[in-house]
């Protein structure tokens, strides 16, 4: 397995476009990952509110109270 280093190294050889468009790439895998993550998220706060760990309130003492036991 390449290195970071390496890798670096590597893009440095490329030329601009290829180096556009790698970057364009990346970009788009970002992207990726990013909603991944927020559906992952999203679906364990279903979870927690199907399981009743979820508390809402607008009462301030009450939030206050459920940050301390954080």
């Amino acid at each position: 397995m390449k290195t970071f280093a390496s890798i670096l190294e590597d893009i440095k050889q490329l030329s601009f476009e290829e180096k556009k468009e790698l970057l364009e790439i990346t970009r788009k895998y970002l992207i990726e990952e990013a909603r991944n993550r927020i559906y992952s998220e999203h679906n364990e706060s279903l979870n927690e509110l199907h399981e009743g760990k979820l508390h809402f309130t607008d009462d301030i003492d009450d939030l206050k109270a459920d940050l301390e036991d954080i």
